[in-house]
């Protein structure tokens, strides 16, 4: 006798599709059955959540990626990542600095330019030389600060983008992250007050600090563990401003789609139960944690890139890689649809610099938090992520919702040594479920993957062989193995570049 399923149905569902059956169009049953569930089984639900970085003193963050002001999108983005420009006029040095409340120091640099011109009305050629190096020198230090920004002329694929990302996911936007990232570096990365270069000997960061000699021992022994590691900076953000909001929930999924039985069943998102006022809640969590945040040396990653058949030439400097990741960026999609598949008929996508550098630094930023969990004793699930693809950068923050206790600090000034050799170590890369872990991805639970509420992209596009080398993700149409990014750092070591491993 064959066995007989047990069906609940949905009353939601039936509710929908009653009057289209009673039509005649044709449904299929599972589509409107729920999934039994064991009773012995805890109700399983997938809240849907995201977060950001609190930019209250920069509205400028906000208002720059508004449909009106692409051209100037356009420009900041250029701007940061090494687009030709000329120096603006006096003008727009003027209202570029007032829009970051520093218009007091246009005086002296006011007083230089016309001093040099009055200089070159009387024919004092030299003396014309002198202030115009002045106001150079003082115009150069507003460049590198980030208060001033030359006047770019955008490629014609990088308009084409901005114009284009209306359309994108804002989660995975480069645009969007790189703009959030030069005000994150602005307004806390950049500030002593706010953040501590890790490279350099801090009172409470440095168990070696009572002596000049076993400071300077500290810091020779830093930089080079973290250019061992691939890491160009690296610094303590001591409160960065987070929220994080739940809007939601579904079952079965996190995703909108699942495949049941082999059919590919929506999933419907839900949302909190109404209030009183039969507005339906979004719960809403602001923190000031502690966040480590780190920049890969680009040089290495231009490597990287290169060695795995994805950047046929390095951009010329000023230009950056984040310039051609921006140009050439193909949306991810919301739920990274085309990178969760699991079988050689579902691939869609081949690696690309977008693709293989958030993996890379994706990756990274999963590395960094189980060390970050081993020797501060946070759990993993009290981490979070925050990604910078086109700046190479990732932030790594405590998401508790207890008093932040310091436990991100203690780690570093007690265990940086123990935490810098274990980036490096292998065997930290090596997964205890073996050749099946290989098979799948190269990423599981036992290795690099973290709690799915922690992670920024629900652990997808991960994969220890983007450190240590392996077989290629699932989802690129291209399977050569990958060679690593510690691989790589070897390799520049013995061929007599910088960035020693071993």
């Amino acid at each position: 006798k064959a066995q007989k399923e047990v069906y609940q149905t949905d009353p939601f569902s039936l509710n929908l599709l009653k009057p289209l059956i009673e039509a005649g169009v044709p449904h299929q049953w599972s589509e409107i059955n729920m999934i039994p569930v064991s009773y012995r089984a805890s109700p399983v639900f997938y809240v849907q959540t995201s977060r950001f970085i609190v930019f209250d003193s920069d509205p400028e963050v906000i208002t720059l990626m508004a449909p009106s002001r692409e051209d100037d999108l356009a420009a900041r983005v250029a701007s940061l990542h090494g687009f030709a420009g000329i120096d603006p006029s006096d003008e727009r040095i003027k209202e570029q600095l007032d829009r970051n409340d520093k218009g007091s120091i246009f005086a002296p640099y006011q007083s230089f330019r016309a001093r040099e011109a009055a200089a070159r009305e009387s024919g004092d050629a030299a003396g014309a030389e002198i202030w115009a190096d002045a106001a150079r020198t003082t115009l150069n230090g507003w460049y590198e600060a980030g208060l001033v920004s030359r006047e770019v002329s955008a490629s014609p694929a990088l308009q084409a983008q901005v114009h284009a990302r209306g359309n994108y996911a804002r989660r995975y936007d480069p645009i969007r992250s790189t703009v959030e990232h030069d005000a994150l570096r602005r307004r806390k990365v950049n500030l002593a007050r706010e953040a501590a270069n890790l490279k350099i000997a801090h009172p409470d960061l440095c168990a070696e600090y009572e002596t000049a000699d076993l400071q300077a021992v500290y810091e020779q022994r830093v930089v080079g563990d973290l250019s061992r590691a691939g890491i160009q900076e690296a610094r303590l953000i001591r409160n960065l401003d987070m929220v994080e909001f739940s809007f939601g929930f579904s079952r079965v999924s996190a995703t909108p789609e699942t495949t049941q039985k082999d059919r590919r069943m929506p999933v419907r998102l839900m949302g909190f139960p109404p209030l009183p006022s039969n507005k339906r809640p979004i719960y809403v969590i602001e923190q000031q944690n502690e966040a480590i945040y780190i920049q890969l040396d680009a040089a290495t990653v231009a490597a990287f890139l290169e060695r795995n058949g994805v950047l046929d030439q390095r951009p010329v400097p000023p230009r950056t890689i984040g310039s051609r990741l921006i140009e050439t960026y193909q949306d991810f999609k919301v739920f990274l649809k085309d990178f969760s598949v699991r079988d050689e008929a579902s691939r869609l996508r081949s690696r690309d610099v977008a693709s293989l550098t958030y993996l890379l630094v994706h990756s990274m930023a999963h590395h960094v938090m189980h060390g970050i969990a081993r020797f501060s004793g946070l759990d993993l699930g009290s981490l979070s992520e925050v990604i910078f693809p086109a700046d190479l950068a990732f932030v790594v923050h405590r998401r508790g919702m207890t008093e932040d206790l310091g436990n991100i600090s203690s780690m570093w000034r007690d265990q940086n040594g123990a935490f810098l050799r274990y980036l490096v170590a292998r065997r930290e890369l090596r997964c205890g479920s073996g050749t099946l872990c290989d098979h799948r991805g190269g990423a599981c639970p036992a290795c690099i993957m973290i709690p799915e509420t922690s992670c920024v992209a629900g652990n997808q596009l991960l994969s220890r062989a983007a450190l240590v080398g392996g077989r290629a993700p699932l989802w690129d149409t291209n399977q050569t193995p990958l060679r690593g990014f510690f691989e790589i750092l070897h390799d520049l070591h013995h061929t007599g570049q910088p960035h020693p491993i071993g």
